[in-house]
């Protein structure tokens, strides 16, 4: 299932469920680099205060980075990642809260 969040512009959600691009089949890191800032802002922009985003994505590199931008971290409370295997990928399911 696909949804565009550009359509979301007169309400808001309480969770955001995502599995990322890993730019292993879709995508490369490169792309990811460019598109995760983007989530997460576009993200934040659609979630209520309070609301819950969990990515799962194997760029742990990419979002970690992500999540230490100024603009970005403002918008969120980040819990710990939880480390999984996802078809021998090891990835990370990152937990986030909007503020």
């Amino acid at each position: 299932m696909e949804f565009d969040f550009a359509s979301i512009m007169f309400f808001l959600v309480d969770v955001i469920v995502s599995d990322l691009p890993f730019g292993h089949r879709h995508g490369d890191f490169n792309k990811n680099q460019s598109l995760y800032p983007k989530i997460l802002t576009e993200f934040a922009r659609v979630l209520k205060k309070g609301g819950r985003s969990v990515l799962l994505t194997t760029e742990k590199g990419i979002m970690r980075r992500c999540l230490e931008v100024p603009l970005i971290l403002a918008s969120w409370n980040i819990l710990e990642p939880l480390h999984v295997d996802v078809g021998g990928y090891r990835a990370d399911v990152f937990k986030l809260i909007r503020v």
